[in-house]
């Protein structure tokens, strides 16, 4: 079962910010990444493939490759304009 962000579509951009500012805080106490999740695997392979043609413009941090890997498809495919 899928559930969404179940709250008022005013408070999502913070709760989105405040994800992003605890993903930069792990980053920087070297928390270690949690195990891989095959759900999200398979979106962001279908995502790549899908945009083949999309390089993002993001350098991939060496700490980090695989999330950095993940959040520049997200990025690219859901916020770039």
């Amino acid at each position: 079962m899928e559930k969404g962000l179940n709250c008022n579509i005013e408070r999502v951009p913070a709760i989105i910010v405040a994800c992003c500012v605890l993903h930069n805080l792990c980053i920087r106490l070297d928390d270690p990444e949690p195990p891989a999740d095959p759900q999200i695997e398979a979106l962001v392979q279908q995502l790549e493939l899908e945009n083949d043609d999309v390089t993002p413009s993001f350098e991939i941090s060496s700490r980090c490759p695989a999330g950095f890997a993940k959040r520049n498809v997200i990025v690219t495919n859901f916020f770039s304009g």
